[in-house]
């Protein structure tokens, strides 16, 4: 038997959909990322925002290897050349987005460049300062240097 928490628990995530019978949810697939770009490309045109030179698909980092691996994409369709993707004619910004979509050149920013990390020299070990005697330290010295004086001085005398 349930409690009334579990009752008022919802028992499946958000966004699936319950067939009618109310079984099992229902996946809804989505189109190939070539396919949206496409029709993407040409509501864009139809709407008359820009012409190619002025379009840029802005893609995620995902739906652009999705587009490049496409084996649906005809060669014509997609190009490589001049150190930047086009698909359609139109040219491709990657990441920085949540979703993929049409854009105006004009609205891309370019991020700069991460700055290359200049890697530290090794650390260098200095040589230790040395220690300041201790006054135990020093009152033995003392006692040994009287010490040693008294033994001159009795060698001294001995010899005399």
């Amino acid at each position: 038997m349930k409690s009334d928490l579990e009752r008022t628990l919802p028992t499946e995530p958000k966004g699936q959909f319950r067939s009618a019978a109310g079984k099992a949810p229902i996946e809804v697939p989505r189109p190939p990322v070539a396919q949206r770009m496409r029709e993407a490309i040409l509501k864009a045109a139809v709407d008359g925002v820009a012409d190619d030179d002025e379009m840029v698909l802005r893609m995620t980092i995902g739906d652009m290897e999705l587009l490049k691996r496409d084996r649906n994409v005809a060669v014509e369709d997609i190009s490589f050349a001049d150190g930047e993707m086009r698909f359609l004619g139109v040219r491709i910004v990657r990441g920085n987005i949540a979703t993929s979509r049409v854009g105006l050149a004009s609205d891309v920013i370019v991020a700069p460049e991460a700055p290359v990390k200049k890697k530290k020299a090794p650390a260098v070990r200095k040589a230790a300062a040395p220690k300041k005697p201790t006054k135990a330290a020093l009152a033995k010295a003392a006692k040994a240097a009287k010490a040693e004086a008294a033994a001159e001085a009795d060698a001294a005398t001995v010899a005399a």
